[in-house]
């Protein structure tokens, strides 16, 4: 924030003034949040998948929502969380939409892929926990 202030003084022409004080205060401009998903985040099986890691630069609240494509089954996002454990395997990309409570709102989409994966083999011992895999984003300002 930067503040700065002048006098001015103004006189009509029968030469009667008046002064006064003009303060200016400029305040930084609202930034959009942004998604900063890890490229690997390890599962354990019958674990629910971490929630998304969403960053305001301006620390204001904000709103999650899928705009396309699906979670796995047994998932779902609720108020900005997932909530549920993973029962399939497979790739799954959304689009969220991560908007702030700013007045007006700024929102940015980012397209994120999941491939979870489960235990391989018939024994125990070459089971390997599901894994999320998500790509870092390319986030990129709502038009």
């Amino acid at each position: 924030m930067r503040v700065d202030s002048f006098v001015y003084t103004i006189e009509d022409e029968d030469g009667d003034s008046d002064s006064a004080i003009v303060t200016i205060t400029v305040t930084g401009s609202n930034a959009p949040p942004e998604y900063v998903g890890p490229p690997e985040v390890p599962v354990e099986p019958g674990s629910p998948l971490p929630n998304p890691p969403v960053l305001d630069p301006d620390n204001d609240d904000v709103t999650i929502e899928i705009i396309t494509g699906e979670l796995p089954d047994g998932v779902e996002l609720i108020d900005g969380k997932f909530v549920g454990i993973p029962i399939e395997e497979g790739e799954f990309e959304i689009t969220i939409r991560v908007c702030d409570d700013a007045s007006p709102p700024l929102c940015t989409l980012t397209t994120v892929s999941y491939v979870i994966e489960g235990p391989r083999g018939d024994d125990a011992s070459s089971r390997r926990p599901r894994r999320l895999v998500t790509p870092m984003p390319q986030a990129r300002p709502e038009v």
